[in-house]
């Protein structure tokens, strides 16, 4: 990717950041255990990564992102309980160089970037917006008292 795209940053941020990660010492890698102000972040890198390959669970951050209008590159099992659609709403990629081609595509096409952004945000907003999950869960209270 460094190659590809030179002057591009790779910052690894999260609380309790493995020690392993902590020491990556290289010019275009940057560690942030601590995100201070999360919005501010989301919106001064323009693509985030999620390079998971084990785990359960909804993935919030990936939600974040996408209401932050981000374009996002993650594995299958990262994207896990989202209703997505790959290469309209986010990048799916289950090998490294597959991840890295998705991730310097969106880094050097402002125009697919941009596309996967806003489909990005629009899923966010149509699928949990706190008003769609509030519908959705008293309709489900609905139905359990129905039955």
């Amino acid at each position: 990717m460094h190659k590809a795209v030179p002057e591009a940053k790779f910052i690894i941020a999260g609380r309790g950041m493995p020690q392993g990660l902590k020491h990556l010492s290289k010019s275009n890698v940057l560690i942030i255990e601590n995100v201070k102000d999360g919005k501010a972040f989301f919106q001064q890198n323009q693509v985030m990564i999620v390079p998971l390959l084990s785990g359960s669970g909804l993935r919030i951050k990936i939600i974040e992102g996408m209401a932050y209008g981000k374009a996002i590159v993650s594995t299958t099992v990262g994207a896990e309980g989202i209703s997505y659609t790959d290469k309209k709403n986010i990048l799916i990629a289950d090998h490294p160089a597959d991840f890295a081609e998705a991730t310097i595509r969106l880094l050097c096409n402002d125009g697919e970037r941009i596309a996967l952004e806003n489909n990005a945000s629009a899923l966010a907003h149509q699928e949990f917006d706190n008003l769609k999950v509030v519908e959705k869960l008293v309709g489900f209270y609905k139905r359990l008292l129905n039955e």
